[in-house]
């Protein structure tokens, strides 16, 4: 099993600090036919900020890891090539770790 929601999954399932988190992500950015996808990421209340790029998936996701290194939880929100983002409607995408 793994944290998943309609644009995100995200294994394992339970993130412990000091894991490797994988990050599959398929939403509207894809829909709308972005060649190039960036993960902009932190942790905690978005502290140590980095963007990362992610590598396309047979099935059109893209696909990024990055380590558990928060205490509390992985932040998260993507961008294409264009400067177009989806940041889960202001909410944000968060990934708790354990």
């Amino acid at each position: 099993m793994s944290v998943k929601n309609e644009k995100i999954e995200v294994k394992p399932n339970i993130l412990k600090k000091g894991d490797k988190a994988c990050i599959n992500y398929k939403g509207s950015l894809t829909e709308n036919g972005a060649s190039k996808i960036y993960m902009h990421y932190g942790y905690d209340g978005w502290n140590n900020i980095s963007d990362i790029p992610m590598k396309r998936q047979e099935d059109g996701s893209f696909k990024a890891e990055v380590k558990a290194v928060g205490r509390d939880e992985i932040d998260l929100c993507f961008k294409d090539d264009k400067n177009c983002w989806d940041n889960n409607n202001g909410a944000d995408f968060r990934v708790p770790i354990e």
